[in-house]
């Protein structure tokens, strides 16, 4: 049914026409609720009753909606009636590309900015995995301010589906839809305009996500021509001139540059395994000199993308100034997808991965490399790995390490870029960046965060674990110096930024150190007053020169303004840019942003990604995969028969406690809580203890492992988790913070196996001003290992279990999470590296007291920190241990891992999040 001025389909008034095709009619409306202009994409009354044009036209809104970029047309949502369904999307001023090339041929100034930002638009969607497939001058809109937006996904397919896979020369089913149709035909139609097909599309063969190149330098000829690359009188000539004949290359101007001639051999190859194979290059190769004409298919090896970055930056400070339809320059953001210029993987995430210098001019990488690399070739697991930072110049090729910097993690440039920052072995270095000795400056078990202000201050949180808050020290060493005192039931300072003019300091604080899906952005000042809670909801929050603040939620990059004189956030956030690798467990978010503007991040999935297999692995090093275990875990636990491992998985929509069986290879959920249930360990075989938030803070809890009411067994304000029980059940040591430290507490059961125990007394154990964590029982029940930062390095201890009047230091150089072998007399622990190294000693406890014997290897194999808690589970039997292997990242890494680099992000800020 055609809509006529003042009708209403929904919220939507219909304030015009706007244009028809075979595609649907539009209609201009307003938005009655929200006072705003849409367009209104009706599907014509003569094809409404087609189920393939239906389907089409829901896989438009499908596909409009898993798009979020400034250069695609945004879907606002469905709307239907009994005889209207129409897409409601954003309805974009000026005219359309075919219009503007009416009038004439586009001059190279005006069409070269144009075309980067056509790519752009594809680029975003081939990496969602989305192929246009029509695209051409009538699909692209040009607004007043010179911003391209791309149209019309109608025909857009997955680039992953099964059509990819044909045969060449069969014409799958969903294909020849794409030639013709018979309700199409009848109405001289063909569904993917002739003009702008790939030849393989016009041949009805599979197509990728080169057909989408092969139609855009279509576009970019006509553009610079006012000519069709292929015309003809009827569409058979057409179809005829794509497959068999060259376009006109003279027909393009004179003073068209070598750089773009070659660009449009390239895109209009016949063969698609001779064209372009990435429309990344191609915005890149418009935007460059001459000297990087393309020769042939293997210039993507070849391509440095730290030259196409400062190729953009070019365009962006000179070239691109848009012409048409505008009054004043228009400085777009570009993406750029390139490759990294390094060999190796990006760790696992849990610490900052990348760092960017102030002006943007250099880029450093936390890298984990394989000594051995034929082992990894072979696809053995190489056990000898090593991380180390990379530095990447823009005006360089390749990424190269940085001297001195074995075992580096969270890189931090200090604000002239003569040195980097970062944290190893337990202590926060810096080194110069062209070459020179690292120099210690403090203690720092294991980094979350780290800034290196204007004033030579560096601001740093120096551990994981809850009660570490954020310290201060000079960048040439002195005193350290707290920031302050955390906010109202925070238990973690992480990820701090000092805000310009060096007044205050911006931090993520948050209530558990194992979930920061909705933690908070605090600021504070540095003239004492208390910190103040800005906002919850998010990660890694991050403010930047436009005057908005970043943040990670839920895989994506959100926008809100923040206001610097009130130090407050002033309207809503948005997400900005999807896909962002992040860990909702230690807070860390792999994007970093310099101070001109220059946005670099990982994608989700980037160098390992955030799932990690589980393996177990015996003494020797030998790996056994447990294919049917979750991958998205935190903390894991042998059940006391070792037929059962516990594991802390988090899911989209919350964090459970699964139970993998091993003899079955199988798992399933047994906690089914809407908050965090967190840490398990086993009380016997039947029954599971765990942290849960049910109520508050994390207090503990326990649950049959095969189903049923949970039990709580504390409560209080204060966070606690679980450590272990003692081998007759009657006692449940675990971990307490309070006032940003941690206590081991005794929790006394009452009753018996018999009639059931019930929780009875908590007495404190060990309480200090240092951090203690981590108790485990010795099998016979007489001794209490646990952790401590009495001497700012965590250690492993060992006290009696009755008394911890005395304790014996069993760790040398540094150790966390001791685990006791019920088979022989060895006390295994693990190292606080990124890729630790499992330790143990032999022990004598005769007489009252403890003798351990010097650490060595338990076994040569690294296991990959996640999440500072349980990262490994020893077996009853004490010959396995299981855990993911640290090198598996490296094994499976690409050759070149990818990162995208967005210039100019604040023009894009500023037009979907207006700052103050």
């Amino acid at each position: 049914m055609p809509l006529t001025l003042g009708n209403r389909l929904g919220p939507y008034e219909v304030v015009a026409a706007a244009g028809a095709g075979g595609m649907g009619e539009v209609y201009r409306a307003t938005d009655t609720t929200l006072k705003r202009s849409v367009a209104l994409k009706v599907l014509p009354t003569l094809v409404a009753g087609d189920p393939e044009r239906l389907g089409r036209f829901q896989r438009e809104a499908e596909v409009l909606a898993a798009l979020n970029h400034p250069n695609i047309a945004a879907i606002y949502g469905l709307e239907a009636s009994t005889d209207v369904k129409a897409l409601v999307m954003e309805f974009v001023e000026g005219p359309t590309l075919a219009d503007r090339i009416a009038a004439g041929a586009v001059p190279l100034d005006e069409a070269l900015p144009i075309a980067a930002q056509i790519a752009d638009a594809l680029d975003a969607a081939h990496e969602r995995g989305i192929i246009h497939r029509d695209l051409k001058p009538a699909n692209i809109k040009v607004r007043p301010d010179g911003t391209v937006k791309v149209l019309d996904f109608g025909l857009a397919k997955s680039a992953n589906s099964a059509l990819q896979h044909s045969a060449p020369g069969t014409q799958h089913g969903s294909m020849a839809a794409t030639m013709t149709s018979p309700a199409m035909t009848a109405m001289g139609m063909i569904l993917g305009t002739a003009p702008y097909m790939a030849p393989e599309q016009a041949r009805g063969r599979s197509v990728d996500r080169r057909a989408d190149i092969w139609a855009f330098g279509c576009v970019l000829y006509e553009m610079l021509t006012a000519r069709r690359a292929f015309a003809g009188d009827e569409i058979t000539d057409v179809i005829a001139a794509i497959i068999t004949r060259e376009p006109d290359f003279t027909a393009l101007p004179a003073s068209t540059p070598a750089h773009v001639r070659a660009l449009l051999v390239r895109c209009l190859v016949k063969d698609p395994k001779q064209r372009l194979r990435d429309i990344g290059e191609a915005r890149l190769q418009l935007l460059t000199g001459p000297q990087s004409a393309v020769s042939g298919p293997s210039a993507r090896q070849w391509w440095p993308w730290a030259v196409a970055a400062t190729a953009v930056l070019a365009l962006v400070t000179g070239l691109a100034i848009v012409r048409p339809w505008t009054a004043a320059p228009v400085t777009p953001a570009l993406r750029v997808t390139m490759q990294t210029g390094f060999t190796g993987a990006l760790d696992n995430g849990l610490q900052n991965l990348l760092a960017i210098s102030l002006d943007g001019r250099m880029l450093a990488f936390t890298v984990t490399t394989s000594r051995d690399n034929q082992a990894a070739q072979a696809g053995r697991t190489p056990f000898d790995v090593t991380t180390s930072v990379y530095i990447r110049h823009l005006d360089q090729a390749a990424a190269a390490p940085l001297a001195g910097t074995d075992g580096a993690e969270g890189p931090f440039f200090s604000p002239t870029g003569e040195w980097l920052g970062y944290f190893a072995r337990g202590k926060l270095f810096k080194v110069p960046v062209n070459g020179g000795a690292a120099v210690p400056l403090a203690d720092a078990a294991m980094g979350r965060g780290a800034v290196w202000g204007d004033d030579d201050v560096i601001t740093f949180a120096p551990g994981a674990a809850p009660g570490v808050g954020l310290m201060r020290i000079s960048a040439n060493g002195g005193t350290l110096m707290p920031l302050g005192a955390m906010a109202d039931t925070h238990v973690t300072q992480r990820w701090p930024q000092i805000l310009p003019g060096n007044q205050a300091v911006l931090y993520t604080g948050a209530t558990t150190v194992d979930n920061f899906e909705d933690a908070c952005l605090v600021v504070q000042t540095l003239d004492g007053a208390a910190p103040r809670v800005v906002q919850c909801g998010g990660s890694h929050w991050t403010y930047v020169n436009s005057g908005h603040v970043l943040y990670a939620h839920a895989g994506s990059i959100f926008a809100a303004p923040f206001d610097l004189a009130t130090l407050a956030i002033t309207g809503t956030g948005v997400p900005v840019v999807d896909g962002v690798r992040s860990s909702p467990v230690s807070g860390a978010a792999q994007f970093v942003v310099s101070r001109d503007g220059r946005l670099a991040y990982l994608a989700r999935g980037t160098g390992g990604g955030r799932e990690f297999p589980i393996d177990i692995v015996d003494r020797q090093g030998k790996a056994t995969r447990l294919e049917g275990a979750p991958r998205t875990w935190s903390s894991l636990a042998f059940s006391p028969s070792g037929s059962r491992l516990a594991i802390d998985v988090t899911a989209p929509t919350a964090r459970n406690i699964w139970l993998y069986d091993v003899s079955r290879d199988a798992s399933q959920q047994a906690t089914f809580g809407d908050v965090p249930q967190t840490r398990p360990i086993w009380m016997d075989d039947r029954v599971l203890t765990f942290a849960s938030a049910a109520a508050g803070p994390p207090n503990l809890f326990i649950q049959a492992a095969d189903g049923g009411a949970e039990q709580r067994l504390t409560q209080g304000p204060f966070t606690k988790y679980p450590g272990s029980w003692s081998p007759d059940g009657q006692r449940l040591a675990f971990t307490e913070i309070r006032d940003g430290q941690g206590d081991v507490m005794i929790l006394h059961m009452e009753g018996t196996a018999a009639s059931g125990f019930t929780p009875g007394k908590i007495v404190p154990f060990l309480t200090s001003d240092a951090r203690e964590s981590h108790p485990a029982f010795s099998p016979d029940g007489q001794w209490l290992a646990f952790a401590s930062s009495e001497s700012n390095v965590l250690q492993v201890y060992v006290t009696s279990a009755t008394d911890p009047s005395r304790k014996w230091q069993v760790s040398i150089d540094g150790g966390n999470q001791p685990m006791w072998s019920p088979t022989s007399s060895e006390l295994i622990f693990r190292t606080e590296e990124s890729s630790s190294r499992i330790l143990y000693v032999t022990y004598d406890a005769s007489g009252g007291t403890f003798t351990p014997s010097r650490p060595v290897l338990w076994t040569p194999a690294r296991f990959s920190m996640r999440s500072g808690v349980g990262d490994v589970a020893l077996h009853p039997d004490g010959r396995r241990m299981a855990g993911s292997l640290a090198t598996a990242d490296v094994a499976a890494a690409p050759t070149d891992p990818l990162m995208t680099l967005i210039t100019n992000i604040f023009t894009e800020l500023n037009s979907r999040v207006p700052a103050r």
